[in-house]
């Protein structure tokens, strides 16, 4: 036996045996036939969940990317190679990747879903846009702002649409119907001038410019989404473009942007007492 010669108390202390506190049965993975992995149930990974977690790497990868080669050239001063262009060329690189290894999944993965974006996505943008927006200058150049974002978009939906539409029975480009064509022209004529807006802050325009293009750039979304949505609810098999179903088609779009005005004026109201009330004023560093 060791004698404690520092601390002779510890020979006196009794052991679990004396206690009668020994295990007076294995524990449960001792006993024979018995299989940790079957209680547990472990699973082998299958080849698509781990395509779909190398999927999502490859998408954080790529936001990280474009996000530090815009700041890389913005510091630089290069502006000519806008940071949504950069995005573009990931998206693409991404995309080849996925035709490279011919991974169905991947390509699920990757793909587009409109629903989420209009319904998760795009509402936070503007939002934000609307509460970090110069409000004296937007309201002192609300007419040419109004007049870009309802009839510029409008006006070019209308000529793209029908550019498409007679390069298409030229020949010249791929064959779509009317309402397809003018689809496109109100998908295409949303421009988001994020990159002119950036290069504005780094030049210092005026605050009129900057408050009428950053003005017509957050309605145009909701002018290009209600104009889609209007020219999708003729999408029928028996539709007839006249008089009487373009009249219906300004009511509908006036009707629709018109309730929706009215929901997004209470929500901004409502947000607006609850961010004065919690005092949530945004204070500008001095």
């Amino acid at each position: 036996a060791v004698r404690h010669r520092r601390w002779p108390h510890l020979e006196r202390m009794p052991n679990a045996d004396s206690l009668g506190w020994a295990p007076t049965a294995p524990p449960p993975c001792a006993f024979a036939g018995h299989d940790p992995e079957q209680e547990i149930d472990l699973k082998p990974e299958s080849s698509e969940e781990a395509t779909h977690r190398w999927t999502v790497t490859l998408g954080i990868l790529g936001i990280a990317a474009t996000m530090v080669s815009g700041e890389l050239l913005k510091r630089r001063g290069i502006f000519r190679i806008p940071e949504a262009v950069i995005g573009l060329l990931v998206g693409v690189a991404a995309g080849g990747l996925s035709e490279m290894f011919e991974s169905q999944t991947m390509a699920e993965d990757e793909s587009f879903d409109d629903e989420f974006f209009m319904v998760w996505l795009l509402p936070p943008i503007i939002f934000a846009a609307g509460y970090n927006m110069n409000v004296p200058a937007f309201f002192d150049n609300l007419g040419p702002t109004m007049l870009l974002a309802f009839g510029g978009t409008v006006l070019s939906a209308a000529v793209v649409g029908a550019c498409v539409y007679l390069a298409g029975q030229l020949g010249l480009a791929y064959r779509l119907s009317l309402l397809a064509s003018f689809f496109f022209g109100s998908l295409i004529s949303a421009t988001d001038p994020v990159t002119v807006l950036a290069i504005f802050k780094v030049i210092g325009v005026r605050d009129d410019i900057f408050a009428v293009i950053f003005g017509e750039s957050v309605l145009n979304d909701a002018v290009a989404i209600v104009l889609a949505r209007t020219i999708l609810s003729f999408n029928t098999p028996d539709a007839d473009i006249s008089l009487l179903t373009c009249l219906q088609a300004a009511t509908v779009f006036c009707s629709i942007f018109i309730g929706s005005m009215l929901i997004g004026s209470l929500g901004g109201t409502l947000s607006a007492l609850l961010f004065k009330g919690l005092g949530l004023a945004r204070v500008d560093d001095k």
